[in-house]
């Protein structure tokens, strides 16, 4: 298979592998395949080399900008990432839309405590929309504990909330974050 870059030829090896990396280290130094001049790389071969790409991403490399879009739109429809026979493995597409807590609060959610006369409990959760700090306020009862308050703030979102798992033999898995546009 050949690319195209605009000042010179590069052959790349029948192993994608070997070219995602490749491709990844010829995008970062600044080369940009021309568009349709790759001829005979599936789909998910196209996107694993697009999304490996880190300087510059995948967005500033025009023959990756249709194929990426293209990615983009199956998944919104729920279609699964597509295989690249040849090379990596890409794990299961992962939807996370919240960004961690600061260090001194954790996650979690305010939730019905089912007492009558209605009311609210913090509950911890990975997955909560909060940030919450519980703080002890005195010594509470021998039979109830301390008592304590939680103050919870806004949990940062992510632009990018959906993620697969890129692993590439003899290199470390990456994750690579992107968003949907529906």
């Amino acid at each position: 298979m050949k690319f195209h870059f605009s000042n010179a030829r590069f052959q790349i090896v029948p192993n994608i592998v070997t070219g995602i990396v490749t491709g990844a280290a010829i995008a970062a130094a600044g080369f940009t395949p021309e568009p349709a001049v790759a001829q005979g790389a599936s789909l998910g071969c196209w996107v694993l080399l697009c999304a490996a790409s880190v300087n510059p991403s995948w967005i500033g490399v025009p023959a990756c900008v249709p194929k990426m879009e293209h990615l983009f739109e199956m998944l919104t429809k729920g279609d699964p990432w597509p295989s690249c026979p040849e090379g990596g493995e890409v794990g299961g597409l992962n939807y996370q839309p919240y960004l961690p807590c600061p260090d001194d609060t954790v996650a979690g959610s305010m939730i019905n405590n089912n007492r009558e006369g209605g009311g609210e409990a913090w509950q911890p959760g990975a997955n909560g929309e909060l940030c919450g700090k519980t703080t002890v306020i005195d010594g509470g009862s021998r039979d109830n504990g301390p008592n304590e308050t939680v103050t919870t703030t806004a949990r940062p979102v992510r632009t990018q909330p959906y993620n697969v798992q890129i692993s590439v033999p003899g290199k470390s898995p990456f994750t690579f974050w992107f968003a949907l546009r529906s």
